[in-house]
């Protein structure tokens, strides 16, 4: 019961990983992009970027920039100091996390920026 306990709980531990729920959740169907229950027709925009925040952003928007591959415009992101990766178009930001600090606002403003300044078509 022990052994099956403690393979239980890798699997589970291992489900929840981002890579693994991005993966399970979002997938590309041709020019469909299958979030969950909803489908988007990527050919219908023009532009695709990624944001986000928290100290899971990095690996979620690595494995979603996978899936989306050539059609991903690019993106922000802000994540917790240390956990900052290199993904390719999209730019990466640290501060501080549970507790903002000075480097919070930064990347908040840069992401409404890119938000607020993009074109019609265009996926956030």
């Amino acid at each position: 019961m022990k052994r099956h306990a403690g393979m239980l709980l890798r699997e589970a531990v291992r489900a929840v990983q981002p890579r693994c729920l991005i993966r399970n959740y979002m997938k590309m169907k041709g020019p469909r992009l299958h979030i969950g229950a909803d489908i988007l027709d990527t050919g219908a925009f023009k532009h695709i970027y990624i944001i986000g925040t928290g100290k899971a952003t990095a690996a979620m928007a690595l494995e979603t920039a996978r899936i989306l591959g050539t059609r991903l415009t690019g993106g922000v992101i802000t994540v917790k100091y240390g956990h900052g990766i290199d993904i390719p178009n999209i730019t990466t930001m640290e501060a501080g996390h549970p507790v903002v600090d000075e480097n919070s606002l930064s990347p908040a403003q840069s992401a409404y920026s890119h938000a607020r300044e993009t074109p019609d078509r265009t996926i956030w």
